[in-house]
């Protein structure tokens, strides 16, 4: 779990408020629970923290073009979405070695070459960990388009078909749209507009 620090904001000339105090409440395999006390601040109640570990999103290119993208179930929204392949970063495993991994496990490409995109706070608001952004301009089909995985569901779209998800919100999971948005500024991926 990986939580950066960044300088406090000065306000008015005066210096912003710091972390004086960090506990961990809550701890279990998935996320820990922090209470963070901070200096200056008029309430005395802490501020909470879900600290996950950190993970690896892949917008990798198949080699006819096509997006590689993951449907499953997600018991927290209680819904099934439409994804990139992504996975946790295991303890004492790079994010690189943790994003082939996982575009393997969940489609059957290999990506022998991948670009880090971009390094993310999922949500500054809530969580304390990275998302760690590749995305692969060309893969190999190791195994047919199939998880390894058997509740997930893994799909080779079009970039028509991923611009349309885009624009219509068929793409329920916010980094989706983050990782796309890099992938276009940086120049890898043009997506036709949508009608």
């Amino acid at each position: 779990m990986t939580e950066k620090t960044s300088e406090p904001l000065a306000q008015n000339g005066k210096p912003g408020p710091t972390v004086i105090a960090r506990e961990t409440v809550l701890k279990t395999p998935w996320f820990e629970v922090v209470a963070k006390t901070l200096s200056g601040g008029q309430d005395e109640r802490p501020y909470y923290a879900v600290v996950p570990d950190d993970y690896v999103a892949i917008l990798a290119l198949t080699p006819e073009g096509r997006i590689l993208l993951v449907r499953q179930y997600r018991p927290v929204t209680e819904t099934v979405t439409l994804e990139l392949p992504c996975g946790l970063v295991d303890a004492g495993e790079t994010p690189v070695a943790a994003a082939q991994r996982e575009l393997l496990e969940e489609t059957g490409y290999r990506a022998d070459s991948l670009e880090l995109l971009g390094n993310l706070v999922p949500d500054a608001g809530r969580l304390g960990n990275r998302m760690w952004c590749f995305f692969s301009a060309m893969t190999v089909p190791v195994r047919p388009l199939q998880p390894s995985e058997s509740e997930l569901e893994a799909l080779a779209l079009t970039p028509e078909d991923v611009a349309g998800r885009l624009a219509d919100g068929g793409f329920e999971n916010a980094p989706v749209y983050a990782i796309f948005m890099l992938a276009q500024v940086k120049g890898h991926l043009v997506l036709p507009p949508v009608k």
